[in-house]
């Protein structure tokens, strides 16, 4: 049992295999050669590697030869070495099956020949869900980006108004390098020890007002809010959660339960079931209690009282106590810190503070989600809320994800030392907190600090607003222009005085400007909110474009 019998016993073995491989295929012409050619490869790549336990074979006792020839249903009678060929070509002919189709399924893409967005979309209806939606009357086919700008097949530029996930810049250097050479070094689990978990937790902790001082990483923003739900039913030993009818925190089970907008078709504008939540399926599956309280919108209140934040808040509390009343329990509220997917809509001065004091004055937790907001896109403040506007708030949880790692999935949990502790058992996580995804929220970190992408976003925002509220007094049907930094929200109605949505015009500016090589999109619970939340990068000129290209497309469709 030297090495080098061992090496050529091990030759010999796989020699045999293919002459074997090719006697018995004989009949089937030149195909064979490939064939054999293909179990011999098998055979000496899982030698080399210990795939199939070649190496072992020298080592293996003829009691053990038998044994396993008889577990495969093999004959097991003859000499060592005809059990050892025996034996090699079975595991060899094993090994050559995943191979078959693996190469299959390559073959099989190659040949969908995806070189254009007709044929991506019809392979898309073939092998994804149903459910999948595009942007856009007529799909983009999009096969770069850089900066604020994205590029189609043909090489045509468009100016990126609308995707808040590049943070600082689509496939910003920085942020691909950092990921690229760490990737490169190490990459594994929460569960080793690495200086890049505790040096971003550090760095990302330091960011935040007391007590806020524990992270937990996770890849999501659907992930984060729905560990932040847990934490509070685990906490306060609720069964009650309060969120806002239009609001969206994810498409978790638990976090579809606290968004009504996720009900809504995007593509028909029409509300497909209940507005409220929970689902029926999160209802069943959590015995998760949600209630959803009206959103106090200054565009569209609901009396003709003034809109206060105090008296909005005095509205949540009359729904937390109806819920107590139902027998429920309450654990936690949870908030957009400006609403998003809702329409971009700012609360009332203070709401956010007062809706938090009686929040905690029940017992419950206030969680604020600035999955959207976050990392400085209202340009005065890293985080939405610590805007004065909403009356100096400081939540009990704090989530975070899309824009965390300029596209790489990764989010987080933020929340006091007291809550840290509450979820019992162990906590790791395979990917977020992982030293690539630490590398590329670290990357992102230092391009918003070397780069002023804050204070950017403050200028240009500020300059926009004004240039959009500019052009609403040309155009009534721009009913409202709202929000802050590079979060924009522009409310289209048939009539400036009735406020009555204009969808199907919004949807026509969007993909009019979009053919005008400007990108943004739409939404809200009426479907006539255009949403402007473009990278960080985005500058005054870009800026202009996207007003001008805005205000000719509105003219040309009311033509």
């Amino acid at each position: 049992h030297s090495f080098i019998d061992h090496f050529r016993l091990v030759s010999v073995l796989n020699t045999m295999a293919v002459l074997r491989t090719f006697a018995s295929q004989a009949p089937r012409g030149a195909r064979c050669f490939t064939n054999a050619a293909n179990t011999a490869a098998a055979a000496a790549t899982a030698t080399q590697h210990g795939g199939i336990g070649q190496g072992s074979l020298a080592e293996m006792s003829t009691e053990s030869l038998r044994k396993e020839l008889d577990g495969r249903g093999l004959v097991s009678g003859g000499s060592r070495a005809e059990l050892l060929e025996r034996l090699m070509v079975a595991r060899s002919q094993e090994a050559e099956r995943p191979l078959q189709r693996l190469s299959r399924a390559r073959n099989k893409a190659s040949q969908l020949e995806l070189g254009n967005g007709e044929r991506i979309s019809a392979a898309r209806k073939v092998f994804l869900g149903t459910n999948y939606s595009t942007t856009y009357q007529e799909p983009l086919h999009i096969t770069r980006a850089s900066g604020q700008y994205m590029y189609d097949g043909d090489g045509r530029q468009y100016l990126d108004g609308y995707n808040n996930v590049p943070h600082v810049g689509h496939c910003h250097p920085r942020v691909a390098d950092a990921v690229g050479n760490q990737m490169k070094t190490l990459q594994t689990n929460t569960r080793y020890l690495y200086k890049h978990l505790p040096e971003y937790a550090a760095r990302l902790a330091s960011l935040f007002p007391k007590p806020l001082s524990h992270v937990f990483f996770v890849n999501s923003g659907s992930e984060a809010n729905d560990m932040a739900l847990r934490i509070a039913l685990a906490h306060t030993g609720g069964d009650t959660i309060i969120t806002h009818q239009e609001a969206y925190h994810g498409n978790t089970i638990a976090c579809q339960g606290v968004s009504p907008t996720a009900h809504y078709n995007p593509q028909s504008g029409v509300s497909e079931g209940k507005r409220r939540s929970p689902t029926e399926q999160s209802e069943r599956l959590l015995a998760l209690k949600t209630f959803a309280v009206p959103f106090p919108d200054p565009y569209r209140p609901q009396s003709s009282e003034p809109l206060t934040g105090f008296a909005a808040a005095q509205k949540v509390d009359s729904v937390m106590e109806e819920s107590a009343q139902d027998g429920g329990e309450l654990a936690a509220m949870i908030v957009e810190s400006i609403l998003g997917v809702g329409g971009q809509v700012l609360y009332p001065q203070n709401y956010l503070a007062e809706v938090a004091k009686s929040v905690r004055q029940r017992k419950g937790l206030f969680i604020l989600d600035e999955v959207q907001t976050g990392f400085g896109r209202i340009g005065s403040h890293l985080w939405a809320f610590e805007d004065p506007h909403h009356g100096g708030v400081v939540p009990d949880i704090v989530t975070l994800g899309k824009p965390m790692g300029n596209g790489f999935p990764l989010a987080a949990v933020v929340t006091t030392a007291e809550l840290a502790t509450v979820l019992k058992g162990e906590y790791f996580n395979t990917f977020g907190g992982a030293p690539v995804a630490c590398a590329a929220g670290m990357a992102v970190l230092d391009v918003l600090e070397e780069e002023h992408l804050c204070s950017n976003a403050e200028w240009v925002g500020k300059f926009m607003m004004s240039e959009l509220r500019n052009l609403s007094a040309r155009h009534p049907c721009i009913g409202d222009v709202r929000g802050s930094g590079l979060f924009l929200g522009i409310e289209m109605v048939k009539d400036p005085t009735t406020k009555e949505p204009a969808a199907a015009l919004c949807r026509a500016v969007v993909n009019r400007m979009k053919d005008q090589g400007v990108l943004v999109s739409y939404d809200g619970p009426l479907q006539n909110v255009i949403r402007i939340k473009p990278p960080m990068c985005f500058s005054h000129k870009n800026a202009e474009m996207l007003v001008d290209r805005l205000d000719d497309s509105i003219t040309r469709l009311l033509r």
